[in-house]
């Protein structure tokens, strides 16, 4: 690698140089790994070391150790301690260690060592630290240039983990404005559609398609002859003939559920024989139900329900 010029030109021009390198290899998420090692390495040619460590610690995810050269002394147990080390710059909110400096809390292999946090909105992520076998190696001056690249790590990995949410969020994003659409059309069906039971109908194929069902059912309660009436029934988003049309309400034993204006969630219905017979070409007894009660001023007109033929397909979001 290239050494240290000793000319102040020579050396200003090598800083320049490496921070371009380095924030070239960092303006890119390919390989973000590959190019965090890229970054320790180019380090080097304004920054003697023996060492290189990069530890980062994110919540919930174990720890991350990338160290140039890979082998380090006795890595094994100077792992646990650059662990401890990470634990003990965040207790005690300190910018920055060094030999000449206030003394660690852990033992280090090197006689000469820089350590500067990572710092992403006031919490510290991580850690980098450089080390050299020879002593008095380092000044202020070095404390500074690897404090400027240690900032270059923490905004790449806060922009790695920021693309990552944002590729979720559009994803989400994504999926609400087609459920949003589809609801718009639903509305559209109830608003052009006559008789009610045709954009009933209407409605609960486009259900079958805004939500993970294979089946939806609309059925209308009649307390005095203690039946309940599919009125439209949907599979696979297609209209479907119910059988039978009409079921007890005894065969409905999660009516007390709706009755108190509650969802009723099944997340596996195998051999529980809660849910009445749907029709022909569906097997609901092996898989999710959700049921949702149709109200009008507090009285229990009947109920829509969801059915999978597979288990916990359903979760709060559909709730």
């Amino acid at each position: 690698m290239t050494g240290l010029n000793p000319s102040l030109t020579g050396s200003a021009r090598s800083i320049t140089g490496t921070l371009h390198d380095i924030a070239q290899a960092l303006a890119s998420a390919h390989d973000a790994e590959g190019r965090v090692r890229q970054v320790l390495a180019l380090l080097q040619h304004v920054l003697p070391y023996d060492s290189c460590v990069l530890l980062e610690a994110q919540a919930g995810q174990p720890p991350r150790l990338l160290a140039v050269p890979e082998t380090l002394p006795e890595q094994a147990m100077l792992r646990i301690e650059l662990i401890r080390l990470l634990r003990w710059l965040r207790e005690q909110a300190s910018p920055a260690l060094t030999d000449y400096g206030r003394e660690v809390a852990v033992p280090l292999p090197w006689p000469s060592f820089l350590i500067v946090p990572l710092v992403r909105l006031d919490q510290v992520g991580g850690l980098l630290l450089v080390g050299h076998a020879a002593p008095a190696v380092y000044g202020s001056e070095d404390l500074s240039m690897l404090a400027v690249v240690a900032a270059q790590l923490a905004a790449y990995r806060a922009a790695m983990h920021d693309a990552c949410d944002h590729q979720q969020a559009e994803a989400t994003l994504q999926q609400y404005a087609h459920r949003l659409e589809l609801l718009h059309q639903v509305s559209q069906a109830v608003r052009t559609m006559q008789p009610p039971i045709d954009f009933a109908q209407e409605a609960l194929n486009r259900i079958c398609q805004l939500l993970p069902c294979d089946a939806a059912r609309l059925m209308l309660f009649d307390f005095d002859t203690a039946e309940a009436h599919t009125v439209a029934l949907s599979i696979d988003g297609q209209t479907a003939a119910p059988h039978p049309a009409r079921i007890s309400l005894a065969h409905i034993s999660y009516l007390g559920v709706l009755g108190d204006g509650n969802v009723y969630l099944a997340s596996n219905t195998t051999g529980d024989g809660h849910l009445p017979q749907v029709g022909e070409g569906f097997q609901q007894d092996r898989g999710s139900c959700l049921c949702a009660p149709l109200q009008a001023q507090g009285t229990l007109l009947g109920s829509l329900e969801l059915l999978a033929d597979r288990p916990a397909a359903f979760d709060p979001d559909q709730v």
